[in-house]
């Protein structure tokens, strides 16, 4: 059997992408999580195709999620937690998104490439990834993490998007005593 090509690669921009995010900021987001009455899951393009993985495991933990935009969403009220992944944190709609959900007195989760972005600034629990980005690349970024990738546009950020966000998940159920087979209980039965 041939060795799959480009493996020890890809797993390494993982490797080093993850090996930038505070474990303090996913542990502040994570409890943001169990205190939330309600919480809302929003993102644009693949960023938002990475999120919503999210949003059904935290609705296999118990957890009221909703994904913005499907057609059983409420309004998001005081307390109510918004999540929102955004590698740029300058995504046009998420930006009024952020900002109409603190208006109605609610706190902002991001997860982003850039501090400093418009969504950042609104942000009451962020989390960082420092993974490149075909459209983050014209930008002036500083650190000391590489800024290049052998994988297309957003693929890296949006990869690390799904594994930091399930070490929220394993942090949910290490704090609620779940473990997989509780959480299976919660799997859709219609299929």
């Amino acid at each position: 059997m041939k060795k799959l090509e480009y493996k020890e690669e890809l797993v390494k921009e993982i490797d080093t992408a993850l090996s930038t995010v505070d474990d303090e900021l996913v542990e502040a987001l994570t409890d943001a999580i169990l205190a939330a009455p309600h919480v809302f899951i929003s993102g644009a393009g693949r960023s938002r195709l990475s999120i919503c993985e999210f949003a059904m495991r935290l609705m296999h933990m118990g957890i009221k999620v909703y994904v913005l935009g499907e057609v059983v969403t409420p309004g998001l009220q005081e307390g109510d937690l918004l999540i929102i992944a955004s590698g740029s944190g300058e995504t046009g709609g998420q930006v009024v998104i952020a900002r109409k959900a603190k208006q109605l007195g609610g706190k902002v989760g991001l997860v982003t490439i850039l501090p400093g972005s418009s969504i950042d600034k609104l942000a009451d629990y962020p989390v960082y990834i420092n993974a490149p980005a075909t459209k983050l690349n014209r930008l002036n970024r500083e650190g000391g993490v590489e800024t290049t990738s052998i994988q297309p546009m957003g693929s890296l950020f949006e990869q690390c998007i799904l594994l930091v966000l399930d070490l929220v998940i394993v942090k949910l159920m290490k704090k609620k005593g779940w473990n997989s087979d509780e959480m299976f209980a919660n799997h859709v039965n219609l299929e």
